[in-house]
C-alpha cells in the first residue's frame, strides 16, 4: 500500500480531508502516535517509519563491522510494523529533507477485537514453510491455513487481533504465533462486517471514526457510502458529512488523474481517453478538471492528426512525379500500418507544410516518408534520398530476420553499401524506428502464452511464457519483468502472480510491463541446481522476447521466488549488464554466488524475504552485510514472523 504519510504530505485534498472529519469526531479507539517518518533514498525510494542506525545485520555481522576501536553503525533498520527494511547508511543522501520525522497528521484509527480464547498451543516450527491452503476470512476475524512443514501439513486456526488503516495483525489460536498482512488483503466487505462487531453501529461517533478509517486506509468507494448512511441516519451531522463528502470527491478526483497519468505512461492509451472523458467536471477542483481535460484533447488532436494524415497522403499521392507513383504505396501502406499516438509526432514536418503549394508533392511526401524513418529532426525533401532509405529500411529488417543466416547476412551488407545518398550514421538513426525482428501472432492481453525459441533448425532450444499488457502496441516500449518460478509452480502461474489475468489484472499489467517466465529449471527440480542451463535459458528467452516484443531494454528487471529467488542471486551477479534491478524472494546468495557478489556494484537490488523461512537473515547476512556496507544500491525487505508464504 503507498505509504500514507507520503500521501498525507503530498495531496492536499486528503490533507484536509482528514483533518475536517478528525474535527467532527474523536474517538477513545484512535491510536494515538507522537511521531511518524520516512526515509528518502538516493534512488528516490521513499521507506515509511523512524530510521534506527544499527551494526549489521546480524550479531556475527555486527562484530565483522565493528573489528576496530571506534564503533560503527554503517546500517539503518527502518520498520514499518509489518517489515523491517535494512538500507546502507551511505544510500541516504546527505539532505536535511532525506530523513524526516514529524508529529502525526492526526492519530490512527484502529480497532482490537476481543481476544480469541486460545487452545493448547504448540510451538510454532521456526522455519515457516509453504501454505498448502488459505482459508477466508468470516465475519468474525477468523481462518484456518494449513502449513507444510517438515514433519507433515499442520492446520492453524486464526485469528484478527487488531485492524490498522495499513495493516492487520493476526494471532494464532493454537499456535505460538503472531504476524501482520496488509489491510488490503482483506475482501472490504468482509473486513466491514469484522468492524461492525466492534463498534456502536448507533453511535454517531463511531461511525465518522470509522470514515476516518477508510479515508485513512485509502478505501475511498467505503468511506462514501458510510457518509452517504451517516448523511441519512444522522441529521445532527448531515452538514459535516456533506463537507467531508465534497472534500473525498476532491481527493477521489486526485486519485483518478493520477490514475490516468498512469494508464497514459504504461501505453493503454484508450483505457486513458476513455477515463478522462468520463471525468466528472462537478464537485473537482478546477485545476484537476482542466488537467484532465488537456489529455483528452491531445487525444483528440492525436486522432485528428491521423485522419488528416490519411487524407493528406491519399491526396498528394495523384499528384507525385511518374517516376516515383509506384514506389510510394507500400510505404504509405507501412506508415498507416505503424501509426500510433506516440509516433504521430514523426510526421510533425509533413502535417505543418503538407497544404504548403510552394512546395512540390514530391517533396512534401518526402518529407513525411523520410520523418517516420529517421525520426521529424531529420525529416528531408529529397525524394530519391528517401527512397534509399526505405530500400535501406527494408535490407535491415531483413538482415535482422535473418540471424541464423550467416551468408544472407554478409550480403545484404554489401547491398546496404550500394545505396546511394545513404551512409551508417542514417542506419543508426533509423534503428529505434525498424520493426521487430520477430514476426508472430499478437497476443491476447493478460493471458499466459508459451513461447518456444527456434533455432535456424527450428528446434527447441529454450522456451518461457509471456504476458502482454492490455492495449499491448508494438509501437510503444514496454519494461520487461523476467520472473522465475518457486518450486512446485508452474511458469503460468508465475506469469499470473505478477501480472494477473485478463479478467483480473495485477500489478505488471496495470503498470504495462511484460512479464516472461524461463522454464530455466525441469518441472521436478525443487532446489536451484546453478549450472550453465540456467543461465542460458534465461538469456535465451530475454534475446527472443526482445526481437518478438517493443522492449526498453534499460528497463529489464529480473525477480524469483525461492529457488526462482536463489537463481536470481546466481543470474544477477553473472549478468549485471542484462538488468536493472534484482528482486529475489526468499531466495539466498550461497554457492558459486556468493564469491562474486561484488561482481555487480552498480546494480540495485531488492531482497525479501520472510523471518521464519529457513533461517530468515542469518542464511544471507554475509552477502547482503557487505554489499550494504560497501554502499550498494540495495534494500533489504523482511517480513516478520512470515515464511516461504
Amino acid at each position: 500500500m503507498q505509504n500514507i504519510h507520503r500521501l498525507l504530505s503530498d495531496s492536499a485534498p486528503l490533507r484536509r480531508l482528514l483533518l475536517a472529519v478528525g474535527a467532527i469526531v474523536l474517538c477513545s479507539q484512535w491510536e494515538p502516535r507522537a511521531e511518524s517518518g520516512q526515509v528518502r533514498l538516493n534512488n528516490g525510494t521513499i521507506i515509511p517509519g523512524i530510521p534506527v542506525d544499527v551494526p549489521g545485520l546480524s550479531q556475527a555481522t555486527a562484530r565483522e563491522n565493528n573489528t576496530g576501536p571506534v564503533p560503527q553503525t554503517p546500517i539503518y533498520l527502518i520498520d514499518d510494523g509489518m517489515r523491517r527494511y535494512f538500507v546502507s547508511r551511505r544510500q541516504v543522501p546527505r539532505d536535511p529533507d532525506a530523513i524526516i520525522v514529524e508529529a502525526e497528521l492526526s492519530s490512527l484509527v484502529t480497532y482490537d477485537l476481543p481476544p480469541p480464547i486460545l487452545g493448547r498451543q504448540t510451538h510454532t516450527p521456526a522455519s515457516v514453510g509453504a501454505f498448502d491452503q488459505v482459508g477466508a476470512f468470516d465475519v468474525h476475524g477468523h481462518r484456518y491455513v494449513t502449513l507444510r512443514t517438515a514433519s507433515g501439513e499442520v492446520q492453524i486456526l486464526q485469528s484478527i487481533v487488531q485492524i490498522r488503516p495499513d495493516y492487520v495483525t493476526i494471532k494464532s489460536t493454537s499456535h505460538d504465533w503472531e504476524y501482520a498482512v496488509s489491510t488490503t488483503s482483506i475482501p472490504s466487505d468482509i473486513l466491514r462486517e469484522i468492524i461492525g462487531r466492534t463498534i456502536n453501529e448507533t453511535d454517531a461517533d463511531e461511525r465518522m471514526a470509522l470514515v476516518h478509517y477508510y479515508i485513512q486506509a485509502e478505501m475511498f468507494p467505503e468511506a462514501r457510502r458510510e457518509l452517504d448512511v451517516i448523511s441519512s441516519e444522522f441529521s445532527q451531522l448531515r452538514s459535516q458529512a456533506e463537507e467531508a463528502l465534497e472534500l473525498l470527491n476532491e481527493a477521489n478526483a486526485e486519485r483518478g488523474l493520477n490514475e490516468i497519468q498512469r494508464r497514459r505512461q504504461a501505453g493503454q492509451h484508450q483505457l486513458a481517453y476513455y477515463v478522462g472523458s468520463q471525468y466528472p467536471e462537478d464537485g473537482v477542483p478546477p485545476d484537476l478538471y482542466r488537467q484532465a481535460r488537456e489529455i483528452v484533447s491531445e487525444y483528440d488532436t492525436a486522432l485528428e492528426q491521423r485522419e488528416r494524415v490519411v487524407m493528406l497522403l491519399d491526396q498528394l499521392q495523384a499528384e507525385v512525379s511518374p517516376e516515383y507513383a509506384e514506389r510510394l504505396p507500400p510505404m504509405r501502406d507501412v506508415v498507416l500500418d505503424e501509426l500510433y499516438f506516440e509516433n504521430i509526432d514523426r510526421l510533425e514536418p509533413f502535417i505543418s507544410l503538407a497544404e504548403d503549394e510552394t512546395l512540390p508533392a514530391d517533396d512534401r511526401l518526402a518529407l513525411a516518408y523520410s520523418g517516420w524513418l529517421l525520426g521529424a529532426a531529420n525529416a528531408v525533401t529529397s525524394m530519391p534520398a528517401t527512397i534509399s532509405l526505405w530500400d535501406a529500411r527494408f535490407l535491415a529488417v531483413e538482415y535482422l530476420r535473418q540471424n541464423d543466416n550467416p551468408v544472407r547476412r554478409a550480403a545484404i551488407i554489401e547491398e546496404l553499401k550500394t545505396l546511394e545518398e545513404f551512409d551508417h550514421e542514417l542506419l543508426i538513426t533509423m534503428i529505434p524506428q525498424l520493426p521487430l525482428a520477430i514476426e508472430s501472432p499478437p497476443l491476447t492481453p493478460g493471458t499466459p502464452t508459451p513461447i518456444d525459441v527456434l533455432n535456424m533448425r527450428q528446434e527447441s532450444v529454450a522456451r518461457y511464457t509471456a504476458m502482454v499488457p492490455p492495449e499491448y502496441s508494438p509501437q510503444h516500449s514496454y519494461p520487461l519483468l523476467v520472473v522465475l518460478r518457486a518450486e512446485g509452480h508452474t511458469t503460468e502461474q508465475t506469469v499470473n502472480f505478477w501480472g494477473g489475468a485478463a479478467e483480473q489484472t495485477g500489478y505488471a499489467q496495470r503498470f504495462g510491463y511484460i512479464v516472461i517466465a524461463p522454464e530455466y529449471a525441469s518441472p521436478q527440480e525443487g532446489e536451484y541446481a546453478y549450472g550453465p542451463a540456467a543461465h542460458q535459458a534465461v538469456i535465451e528467452s530475454i534475446q527472443d522476447a526482445r526481437k518478438r516484443f517493443r522492449i526498453d531494454s534499460n528497463r529489464v528487471f529480473l525477480a524469483g521466488h525461492g529457488m526462482g529467488g536463489t537463481a536470481c542471486f546466481d543470474i544477477g551477479l553473472s549478468h549485471p549488464d542484462l538488468f536493472a534491478g534484482v528482486i529475489p524472494i526468499n531466495g539466498f546468495c550461497e554457492n558459486i554466488c556468493s564469491p562474486y557478489r561484488d561482481n555487480a556494484p552498480l546494480l540495485p537490488w531488492y531482497v525479501v524475504n520472510g523471518e521464519r523461512y529457513l533461517g530468515g537473515i542469518e542464511r544471507n547476512a554475509d552477502v547482503i552485510n557487505d554489499m550494504l556496507r560497501g554502499g550498494q544500491d540495495l534494500i533489504y525487505c523482511e517480513y516478520k514472523a512470515r515464511g516461504f508464504e
